[in-house]
């Protein structure tokens, strides 16, 4: 979304357009002997301009002409500068300027379109802008937006285009159909509005009404007004052709059509009269052909009204370039800056500010580190580290202490153990013996307590066969007993640890057993 402003004397107008099409218009008046830029400042928008094409007719943006031999577009550049900023002696820092070559001429030289733009006008504008968050990318003169407006509509040949507003005529000479000349005079209607005033003896406004209310009956006195207005807009057209002839070095710049827009168009008979005067064709310029708009139908009927005021409005929205901005020259000097001194200052910049940056980082890291310092550390041993060191020293002095006990409580425990084993031994015989299922006697018991951490226990006994029961048997049951009574030492006590004389002895004798077992020194 992007817009457009004219700027005149009597009002303000407002273009808001996509890429599409013109989505939204507002028109303001100004206030009788009010700046039409400080009105800018104050007109009531519902939302933001956004980038914003200009049109203005001011003093402090002035248009002109130059006639250069030919020469490369390098060379000619510096000499079109050159002369034009040559003439501005003391002025030259505070203006902008900027030229056009035209496409057309007749002979080998090249015609050019100049404009000088004071900074200060620009800064006016764009400060005013900026109550609606507008921002200007193009400084556009009325009359080459009205020839923006004529060509998107796909005309040609030799004319003049002419927009007569309350203040002042713009006019813009064509020749095949290409842009030749641009002019403005402070003439206009208001003119015409003062003779009537004097004719009828009414203050302006109430003439100003009876203009608008002219038609086809309008009075003979009144008509001769407008006729001697139409003479005088039509000298003045003749006089801007002439003077571009002059200018340009042109023998003749012939005038096949005169397209007229604005409020002078609107007024009955003076289209035609200064047709006649002038021996054209005279013909109220359509701005609206070819623009596509999405407008509500109260303002469709409201443009549909001709003659029109908008064609220098919608030709500047139109355009795809500004051949004659007057921002040029700023957006080449924007450009240039940053790509030398701008790209310098922004890396000293970037540069400045790391090294802010790092001094303050480092100044940020230094005071968590000494935050983290007096946490860790502490005042007077109160920090988290001190207190963990007096905590790990009570932590292996309690170690210590347990070591010791358990040193005493091992070396007591060793000294019982052997006893303990012996003791549990024999209770465990004592309930595997059974005279009827299991006789067997114990004839001794010896208990050494070996190097290795281990207590060998060695048994010696004596099997009795009894019933079916032979010896072979009753060892048998003897040895699963122990099995089931120590499951601890199962996976121990291997065939290598138990021994006996297995020999089959006859029913009712015995038999003689001894066993090895081993069992760990501790639990």
């Amino acid at each position: 979304m992007f817009s457009t402003v004219e700027i005149t004397h009597t009002a303000i107008r407002v273009v808001q357009s996509s890429k599409d099409s013109v989505e939204e218009i507002d028109e303001f008046p100004v206030p009788e002997g009010e700046d039409p830029i400080n009105t800018l400042g104050t007109i009531p928008l519902s939302g933001s301009l956004g980038a914003v094409r200009v049109i203005i007719h001011h003093d402090d943006m002035l248009l002109g002409s130059l006639v250069q031999a030919p020469c490369p577009e390098d060379r000619l550049a510096k000499l079109i500068e050159f002369e034009m900023k040559s003439n501005l002696g003391d002025q030259v820092n505070e203006s902008l300027v900027n030229w056009y070559v035209t496409k057309t001429g007749g002979t080998g030289d090249m015609r050019i379109l100049t404009s000088v733009t004071k900074r200060s006008l620009v800064d006016r504008i764009n400060e005013a802008l900026k109550v609606n968050k507008g921002r200007m990318v193009s400084l556009v003169p009325p009359g080459l937006g009205l020839y923006e407006c004529w060509k998107a509509q796909g005309k040609g040949g030799n004319g003049v285009l002419v927009d007569v507003g309350g203040e002042h005529t713009h006019v813009s000479i064509v020749e095949e159909g290409e842009l030749l000349f641009l002019r403005s005079t402070n003439t206009g209607m208001n003119e015409l509005v003062n003779d009537i005033s004097e004719l009828r003896s009414i203050d302006k406004e109430a003439a100003r009404d009876l203009m608008g209310k002219l038609n086809k009956n309008t009075p003979d006195d009144i008509k001769d007004l407008i006729h001697r207005q139409a003479s005088s807009l039509a000298q003045n057209i003749n006089n801007i052709v002439r003077f571009a002839q002059a200018q340009l070095k042109l023998s003749k710049i012939s005038i096949e059509n005169i397209y007229i827009s604005g409020s002078g168009a609107r007024v009955p008979f003076l289209v035609s009269a200064c047709g006649k005067q002038l021996n054209a064709q005279a013909i109220v310029f359509n701005p609206y052909p070819r623009v596509a708009v999405s407008l509500p139908p109260s303002q469709m009927d409201t443009l549909a009204e001709l003659p029109s005021s908008w064609g220098p409005a919608f030709g500047a929205c139109q355009a795809e370039n500004i051949k004659l901005d007057g921002l040029h020259q700023q957006h080449r000097e924007t450009k240039e800056f940053r790509e030398t001194s701008g790209t310098l200052r922004l890396a000293a910049i970037i540069a400045a500010a790391l090294l802010i940056w790092s001094f303050v980082n480092q100044q940020l890291v230094n005071s968590k580190v000494n935050d983290g310092l007096d946490v860790l550390v502490g005042k007077n041993g109160s920090g988290l580290i001190p207190n963990a060191e007096d905590k790990n020293n009570q932590i292996k002095a309690l170690q210590a202490e347990h070591k010791k006990i358990y040193d005493k409580a091992a070396f007591i425990d060793g000294e019982r153990r052997p006893g303990r084993i012996s003791h549990e031994l024999l209770a465990a015989i004592t309930s595997i013996q059974d005279l009827n299922e299991c006789p067997i006697s114990l004839q001794s018991i010896l208990i050494d307590r070996k190097d290795q951490g281990h207590v060998m226990v060695t048994i010696h006994g004596r099997a009795q066969s009894v019933g079916r029961l032979d010896t072979a048997t009753v060892i048998s049951r003897f040895e699963d007993g122990l099995q089931q009574r120590f499951p601890f030492f199962k996976g121990q006590m291997s065939d290598a640890n138990i021994k006996g004389d297995t020999n089959n002895a006859p029913s009712g004798g015995y038999h003689v057993f001894a066993y090895k077992l081993e069992f760990p020194d501790k639990l």
